[in-house]
Parts: C-alpha cells; structure tokens; sequence
C-alpha cells in the first residue's frame, strides 16, 4: 500500500502533466481529463519523471560503460525495449476494466483518506 503523503505526490505530478484534473474541498478528488482508455501505463511513468531504465549494470547499479563486451548488456537492452513497449501498449482504462474487487477499492482509499492531512478549517465569525 501507497502511504498517503507518496501518492498525493503522484497524484499531484499526474495532475500538473495534465492527465488529471483536482478539485479541492470535502467533496474534492480527482477525475481523468482524458479517456482513460488513452492514458498508457507508459504516459503515467513519465508524467511522474521516473526513469524506467537507464541501462544501468545488472552487477554495480551504475550506467554500463563495458556495452562493447558484456555478455548481458545486449540482452538487457532488450529486454526494457520491450518492457517500454508493454507499458505504451496497456492503459489506464484497461486496468480499470479489470477490477473485479470494488469493495477492496474502496476500503483501500477509505484507509488512504484517513492518512492525508486534513485542509484546516477557516475560522468562523
């Protein structure tokens, strides 16, 4: 699970790349400004500025200066071809279809709510 403070991070991210539209206030949230079925999996990874890959050593975790002779090099840049490819490939409204579990949804973000800091209230005259 998320923790709340990670998620409204994202949220927010989603929101300021335009693939999200908040509205603030106790009956606020957000809502897609698009057809989720046009958002892919690889739109939001980006949104969110996270790298997938940048052909980091399988061995050290930093970029791989041996390309010309490392036996898995070639393999491995393949391999996150392809895995780019899959993330453009599926979208938002493809996993949405699939929940089958809409009770576990809602408890999820119930128990998310309850985590995120409450707007203060202005005081009343």
């Amino acid at each position: 699970q998320a923790p709340a403070k990670s998620l409204s991070m994202v949220l927010k991210m989603l929101s300021d790349k335009h693939l999200l539209h908040s509205c603030a206030g106790p009956k606020g949230g957000y809502c897609f400004l698009r057809d989720p079925n046009s958002v892919t999996l690889m739109q939001v990874v980006e949104a969110v500025g996270s790298p997938i890959f940048e052909n980091d050593c399988l061995f050290h975790g930093t970029p791989c200066p041996r390309d010309h002779w490392c036996p898995i090099h070639e393999v491995w840049e393949k391999a996150q071809m392809v895995f780019v490819k899959v993330l453009g490939r599926y979208s938002i409204g493809y996993l949405l279809e699939r929940i089958t579990n809409w009770e576990a949804i809602d408890h999820l973000l119930e128990d998310l709510a309850k985590e995120l800091p409450r707007p203060k209230e202005p005081p009343r005259d």
